[in-house]
């Protein structure tokens, strides 16, 4: 039963000293924007001085409605034991009446909270359940606030946070339940993905000096479209127009910058100006990010690790070079694979990828580094960086820069083995650098 797999606590899970089970996991503070910027349903976001904040529109409990909201949550669960449902969203609004008839005050928020507190995530899910703009949630310590990044007003601090550490950790890991993944004692460190494509990273003490800690990167409920990226201002008509060139002259491309900078999001939209009758080989690791390719003919998709079967993602980019393809695209570089994917271009296999480095000579210098160590006989393999920045939480490309390597560079500057030409500089054209472009010669 759903109810079951909901409420268990298994010994390899959650101890029971962890958490009060009589008791919310989680309350509403008395944070409340003065002035209101944005609203949608309950939730209203706004600043207190130069802060934003995030706020869920119920009255902050007193210590009475703790107290209230403990024993009518204990009644609850005791009631519904025997229950057999299968759908969440009937479990949800049937936990919520039976809450609502128990409460003395019918207009508290109590039957809304220990809805949330027994079938779904607490805190998290009520702000996943209004998620429209939301990036990401944070929690910084677990007797601190909740906060969250929004794609417009940036991080903004709610009005939601943890009772106490158990609660915390009881609550990443029933996020976490079905990945055989545990935040503990013992693995006080967790990195892992849920279904939908959201990532957790979380901690614990000893290594967390606060206690819990966790960010969690929400996958967005609908994929950007080029059309509400060039209206976004992320991207210009132009640059679109080279990096669809670049794609059709089997430009070998890696998009780099910061964590957060839009790097999968522009991978994504891109991806759809690749012939769509090509044989194209999709790495990546245990996560899905790369979703929307159902128009192409002939797409396989490969991952580095899933659960307990764990390969590599060097490995599954040289099983890919035998699946004969006439594209790779991998999710990112971070190790290894970086020199698999060059050999694949040198053999003629082209590819797009992401990696993180701030510049066109620093993703040149991080691919000869350890940990992904490329000889100097394949960096040449690397034709286009394309460089993503946020500013004032608006992704943006700030340069696409070529490389001309050996023969083909500036013999003015014969000690460099490549030069480097930025076709695009702060989303304008540079003319003459555009004229010398690899993409338009080919």
């Amino acid at each position: 039963m759903l109810l079951k797999n909901i409420l268990k606590i298994s010994d390899h899970k959650i101890r029971q000293t962890e958490i009060k089970r009589s008791a919310l996991t989680f309350t509403i503070t008395n944070d409340f924007p003065k002035t209101v910027e944005y609203k949608s349903g309950d939730i209203v976001i706004g600043k207190i001085g130069r802060e934003y904040i995030y706020s869920l529109m119920l009255p902050s409990l007193t210590k009475s409605d703790i107290e209230e909201a403990g024993l009518v949550k204990k009644r609850v669960v005791e009631t519904i034991s025997t229950f057999n449902m299968q759908n969440s969203s009937i479990m949800f609004d049937t936990v919520k009446s039976i809450a609502a008839n128990l409460v003395k005050n019918n207009v508290s928020p109590i039957s809304y909270l220990i809805a949330h507190d027994i079938t779904k995530y607490g805190p998290f899910s009520i702000i996943m359940d209004n998620r429209e703009g939301i990036e990401e949630i944070v929690v910084n310590s677990p007797k601190s606030n909740l906060y969250v990044y929004h794609s417009k007003y940036g991080y903004c601090k709610t009005n939601l946070k943890f009772c106490e550490d158990g609660a915390f950790r009881f609550m990443i890991n029933r996020l976490i339940s079905e990945t055989e993944k545990e935040l503990n004692e013992s693995s006080p460190i967790i990195d892992a993905h849920m279904k939908d494509g959201s990532r957790i990273h979380a901690q614990t003490k000893p290594y967390s000096v606060e206690g819990g800690i966790a960010s969690i990167r929400l996958k967005p409920k609908r994929s950007i479209s080029i059309k509400k990226l060039i209206e976004s201002a992320n991207i210009s008509v132009d640059e679109l127009a080279y990096i669809w060139m670049a794609l059709d002259s089997s430009l070998n491309i890696v998009l780099s910058g910061a964590p957060a900078s839009g790097k999968t999001t522009l991978l994504k939209v891109i991806c759809s100006f690749i012939p769509r009758f090509e044989r194209v080989i999709i790495v990546e690791e245990d996560i899905s990010e790369l979703s929307g390719f159902g128009e192409f003919y002939n797409v396989v998709r490969l991952k580095g690790s899933s659960f307990k079967n764990h390969t590599s993602l060097e490995k599954q980019v040289l099983n890919s070079l035998h699946l004969r393809p006439d594209r790779l695209v991998v999710g990112e570089l971070r190790g290894k694979e970086a020199r698999e994917i060059m050999f694949g271009a040198n053999i003629g296999i082209p590819f797009i990828t992401t990696m993180h480095s701030n510049s066109a000579d620093e993703t040149i210098t991080r691919l000869k580094t350890k940990p992904m160590s490329v000889e100097d006989s394949l960096i040449s393999m690397v034709d286009l960086v394309i460089f993503l920045k946020k500013e004032h939480n608006i992704r943006k490309i700030k340069s696409i820069t070529e490389y001309r390597w050996g023969k083909d560079a500036d013999t003015a500057n014969p000690i460099k083995e490549y030069e480097t030409h930025e076709i695009f500089q702060k989303s304008k054209q540079v003319p003459e650098e555009l004229q010398r472009s690899k993409v338009i010669e080919r």
